[in-house]
């Protein structure tokens, strides 16, 4: 009996220890200690079964498992994480968590460090065994007792490499598509310069809002840039002249004018100068000219009258 009993008492340290491999023995008697032992082992194997369920579910994670103490030491950690980290795990359990996280917040215990990062953090990093740091999205929360005290951390990391790297590309992209832009707002709003002191933009195509605003934006930079006396807006290329375009065409006159130059409209086809004239556009005190070449002349003239005119 006594044989027996110690036994069992073998087979029960086994099982709070969490080794199921021991089988308490069960004899033809039928008494008393073949039932504990019966129960103890069908409750082993109700143990067992539930542990390797949570350990297949846990190693079948594609996320970085990580659980620690209270002060930060790693007790377990799952088969993704071992692949993310490049260490075994006897190389891992024991270790401070914080050998192979950075990023985090310092100072903190593992209360407020779980409240800091109770949300997603995408600014954490993990250190791998051949010595790269790999952006990781990573969530702490806490582990709790019975009595509800904190026992532990359980940290959970997602490897975003590929995330960063998609969205340092789409950056790229991004900044490529701007300067495109960039560009083809430069060539389609163009600045040529006309001796030191007349400037001439050319239009070309349809314009709507957004092209009539960089049109002014254009204009006025490129005066303001040559410092010059006189600038030509030629609407020859226009393709047809609406409300818009007359909107635009009134602006940047209005617009040069405040910086001090004077303004020449080449370009005015008959049906253009009727539909101006059909939207009240006033126009007054506007060189206009039917050519490109004829609008330079005519501003070289105005400027010649200005500078041989008497002084202000």
């Amino acid at each position: 009996m006594a044989a027996r009993l110690d036994t069992l008492m073998e087979v029960t340290l086994a099982v709070a220890s969490l080794d199921y491999t021991k089988k308490a023995p069960v004899t033809d008697q039928a008494d008393i200690v073949d039932g504990v032992a019966t129960a103890l082992n069908l409750m082993m194997d109700e143990l067992h079964a539930s542990t390797t369920l949570a350990t297949n579910v846990i190693d079948a994670m594609t996320d970085a498992l990580v659980v620690t103490d209270q002060r930060g030491v790693i007790e377990s950690i799952n088969r993704a994480a071992l692949e993310l980290f490049g260490y075994t795990e006897r190389e891992l359990v024991g270790q401070p968590a914080v050998g192979i996280f950075s990023g985090l917040p310092e100072g903190l215990d593992a209360e407020h460090l779980a409240r800091a990062l109770r949300s997603s953090s995408d600014a954490a990093m993990c250190l791998t065994s051949d010595g790269r740091l790999v952006p990781i999205s990573l969530t702490l929360s806490p582990m709790r007792s019975a009595t509800g005290e904190i026992r532990g951390l359980v940290w959970v990391a997602r490897d975003i490499t590929e995330r960063k790297q998609a969205e340092e590309e789409r950056e790229r992209l991004q900044a490529a598509i701007a300067r495109q832009a960039a560009m083809l707002m430069e060539l389609s709003t163009p600045i040529i310069p006309i001796g030191d002191q007349i400037v001439v933009m050319p239009l070309v195509g349809a314009v709507d809002a957004d092209r009539a605003r960089q049109v002014v934006e254009a204009l006025v930079r490129g005066v303001a840039a040559s410092r010059s006396r006189a600038a030509i807006l030629d609407v020859t290329g226009v393709s047809a002249v609406d409300a818009e375009v007359a909107d635009m065409i009134l602006r940047a006159v209005r617009t040069v004018r405040l910086i001090g130059a004077q303004v020449v409209l080449t370009g005015v086809r008959p049906d253009v100068a009727q539909t101006l004239v059909t939207l009240g556009i006033d126009l007054s005190g506007v060189i206009t000219r039917g050519t490109l070449k004829s609008g330079i002349s005519a501003a070289l003239a105005a400027l010649e009258a200005k500078a041989n005119g008497p002084a202000q």
